[in-house]
């Protein structure tokens, strides 16, 4: 049997946010016919342990299976029962403008994917006929939308929705390693309009050190298997030049639209990028934590 709203997130070392997360969606959709599924991806700080004492007095469902936050958000979705989808990451808080706009969402039956700033909310059909998330760590729902997109089926409404907390970098220089490639990889792969040229004197303005030296280290051997990424999952409708358009902003007048977010970002263009190394502005290379 179906529910109305599905609520989805994948968990990775989240604790000491785990729980004020998962409280603050529950809490807010209380009135909704709503599960929760998440996926962990093997946690060692305690998280999966109190994501499992959650379980007990509230309708979640902890999944653990190995999985990058793109095949993670897939396995979740595809274990959940709603009718609309909304997902919500673990490092962070919602707030009311949240359970406002996810109600929004369900009452309205949305045909379309909708993101706010850190959550997302979709029809169940519509990421079925798209294929759902697929195997990124970084830039999944980017991905997502521009599949999306390709439709006329994704919108925007910029409100902040939540407070984040970052969480703690890699325990180690490995896994901080890793997920700076992963990070550069996946870059790669989605942002086309960043050519290698300009990645190059990015790196080149980064003063000497072992900190540029580890991060043009990682960025080559990623770039190469980003492009070959992008090859592998792309196709001729996969145009990223969809989601980086006002066009996609729409205002459903939750808020005043001075409480909306700009979601105009100087790195959304080749030409962008170009004018931010002029004056010094790296925002654009992939940085070494999520």
């Amino acid at each position: 049997m179906s529910t109305a709203l599905s609520l989805c997130a994948t968990n990775y070392n989240s604790h000491p946010i785990t729980a004020k997360s998962v409280a603050s969606v529950v809490d807010l959709t209380s009135d909704l016919d709503r599960e929760v599924v998440i996926v962990d991806n093997f946690s060692q700080d305690g998280s999966f342990e109190i994501l499992e004492t959650l379980s007990l007095d509230c309708p979640l469902r902890v999944i653990r299976q190995q999985s990058s936050r793109g095949e993670g958000r897939q396995i979740a979705f595809e274990n959940s029962r709603g009718r609309h989808v909304a997902t919500f990451d673990l490092d962070t808080v919602y707030n009311e403008n949240w359970g406002r706009l996810v109600h929004w969402a369900v009452t309205t039956g949305i045909d379309f994917g909708l993101s706010c700033v850190y959550s997302q909310v979709y029809p169940r059909e519509l990421l079925a006929k798209v294929g759902g998330w697929r195997g990124f760590q970084y830039w999944e729902d980017v991905d997502l939308w521009i599949r999306l997109a390709g439709l006329r089926a994704y919108r925007t409404y910029p409100l902040v929705c939540g407070e984040n907390f970052k969480r703690v970098p890699g325990r180690s220089p490995l896994e901080r390693a890793l997920r700076l490639y992963a990070k550069c990889r996946d870059k790669v792969a989605i942002a086309d309009w960043i050519p290698l040229s300009l990645y190059i004197r990015g790196y080149r303005a980064i003063p000497w050190g072992r900190g540029r030296m580890r991060q043009v280290v990682v960025f080559l051997p990623a770039f190469l298997s980003g492009k070959i990424k992008r090859k592998r999952l792309s196709g001729p409708s996969y145009d990223t030049s969809m989601v980086r358009t006002s066009s996609i902003n729409i205002d459903i007048g939750l808020v005043p639209s001075s409480r909306l977010v700009d979601t105009n970002s100087p790195y959304n263009s080749t030409e962008g990028c170009r004018l931010a190394l002029e004056r010094g502005d790296l925002g654009f290379l992939p940085g070494a934590y999520d």
